[in-house]
């Protein structure tokens, strides 16, 4: 596309429909990846006293029917040794004769991007004081943002990974981006089996003390790109409002997701969550009908002859 039909397209007007907390934890000094319950934690932002913010964004983007579009923002706030807190911010808009390369001119990029920072910063703010935590820092400012040096850096890191990886990515797998290959219809059963799948594995990855989730995320994100397990995350959380399509990437995805869900519960880890998931209403019944639709879903997509060697997640998860 060159520079004067470029110009000549109307500009993009994104909505925010919705965001969300994706991930919350207060740490322990002692081990940075336990929760430390109801612990009071000052930490004084003092020069050269090592304790620093760090502000990152992932971001994914989604095809819908009708020229529908959406953009999703994961911006995570790390206070090191202190807490970590991932939020989602989703976007939508409607445009006839969009392009992905549309959307990475630099005022939108950065608009959303600000929007999306500001938002997750002004919800990690109002979690930690429902906490009743002490964190003395200058992102506990009313109004705070991130320098400027940092929102240029964070949109220049964007553009580059568009270009240098999701494009070639989306054009090598073009049709399997835009045919359906799943499928699931509004219904009490498909919805509970869809999010059973993902609170095993939000506790396995996030939350669990009994699981080393840190060594858990590097090894699965392997497998499933992080930004992708988030969308997909939220896309199964939208079938309490209706049906819900995948495609032929986000299916395969999605049953990476499925047997490691399935194969950790039915190993001898999976004996550390049968009571969390139980005080969450996922009864044995519940469970027994997920195994069953969960073992009939893998089996319909069977692995291709050339397919790498399955993963065997109950040994893999620690």
């Amino acid at each position: 596309m060159d520079d004067q039909e470029k110009d000549e397209k109307e500009p993009v007007q994104m909505q925010m429909i919705s965001f969300e907390e994706l991930w919350y934890e207060v740490y322990s000094p002692t081990y940075p990846d336990f929760r430390s319950s109801g612990e009071q934690i000052q930490q004084d932002a003092t020069p050269g006293d090592g304790h620093v913010v760090a502000i990152g964004n992932t971001f994914d983007y989604a095809e819908l029917p009708d020229h529908k579009w959406q953009v999703y923002y994961y911006i995570s706030i790390y206070l090191p040794d202190v807490i970590s807190q991932t939020t989602a911010i989703k976007y939508e808009f409607k445009m006839e004769g969009f392009e992905w390369e549309d959307f990475f001119d630099a005022a939108i990029v950065r608009s959303s991007l600000v929007l999306s920072i500001q938002t997750a910063i002004e919800h990690f703010q109002a979690r930690v004081k429902m906490d009743e935590l002490t964190v003395n820092m200058d992102i506990m400012q009313k109004g705070y943002m991130p320098e400027d040096s940092l929102i240029d850096r964070m949109c220049q890191d964007m553009e580059d990974h568009y270009y240098k990886v999701m494009r070639p990515f989306d054009l090598e797998n073009y049709m399997a981006m835009r045919e359906i290959h799943l499928s699931r219809k509004y219904g009490m059963q498909s919805y509970t089996s869809l999010k059973l799948t993902f609170a095993v594995l939000a506790q396995i990855l996030f939350y669990h003390e009994s699981f080393n989730r840190k060594h858990n995320r590097k090894v699965f994100f392997k497998e499933v790109p992080e930004m992708k397990f988030y969308t997909l995350w939220l896309k199964c959380e939208e079938m309490a409002k209706g049906d819900i399509a995948m495609n032929g990437m986000e299916t395969s995805y999605f049953l990476t997701c499925v047997e490691c869900a399935l194969q950790v519960m039915v190993g001898e880890k999976g004996d550390r969550l049968i009571p969390l998931l139980t005080e969450r209403k996922f009864t044995k019944e519940v469970r027994d009908v997920w195994f069953k639709t969960s073992e009939k879903l893998l089996e319909a997509f069977p692995k291709e002859a050339d397919a790498p060697e399955d993963i065997d997640w109950d040994a893999v998860i620690e």
